[in-house]
């Protein structure tokens, strides 16, 4: 028995039988029902920092001949590095947040920028590095290092969205086709 890939479905059915020349469409609607799950997980899996990128993100669908394309899409710069990884840089410097700032991004999932902070002031270690800091009474308190460049691990958020969405579209796709073969008559239900 020969395996049908989803690609050739329109194909296969067009050289079968007329009664079935639409399932290349039923494919295509099976697998844009399955768009709000794929931009659920995608939401699910977005890095929790990065809130803009959570609100930019949209799936995408293209048809090309028998094939349907989805995919996730986000307007945001920050997606792609924070899928694939890379080198980010600053202009001249970026601020990275530690210590206090850092603790408070991570619980509460929200970064403030270094020039909403009153009383900031940049500080430089013997060894060249940079700091801003604030002082408390008599202590300083490091709130940000201040870098040229800072390389970012990708996280693959998108890899796993997709993953977590291939069921839904699976079975969206698959009743589909089982509709749209049970209304040709041609399958007993």
């Amino acid at each position: 028995m020969k395996r049908i890939q989803t690609d050739d479905l329109g194909a296969w059915a067009r050289r079968h039988s007329s009664a079935y020349a639409r399932i290349g469409d039923d494919i295509a609607d099976g697998a844009r029902r399955s768009i709000p799950a794929m931009l659920r997980a995608a939401i699910a899996e977005a890095p929790k920092h990065t809130g803009a990128l959570r609100r930019s993100l949209s799936i995408r669908d293209r048809r090309v001949g028998d094939k349907v394309e989805l995919a996730i899409h986000s307007d945001d710069p920050a997606a792609g590095m924070q899928q694939d990884g890379g080198l980010l840089r600053g202009r001249p410097l970026m601020s990275v947040p530690i210590g206090v700032e850092r603790r408070y991004w991570d619980s509460t999932g929200t970064r403030r920028e270094a020039r909403d902070i009153p009383g900031l002031f940049e500080i430089r270690a013997r060894d060249g590095r940079r700091f801003l800091a604030t002082r408390v009474g008599r202590q300083l308190v490091l709130r940000f290092a201040r870098r040229r460049y800072v390389r970012q691990d990708g996280q693959g958020w998108a890899t796993r969205a997709v993953e977590a969405a291939g069921p839904d579209l699976t079975s969206s796709v698959r009743a589909s086709i089982v509709r749209s073969m049970l209304a040709t008559d041609r399958i007993a239900p």
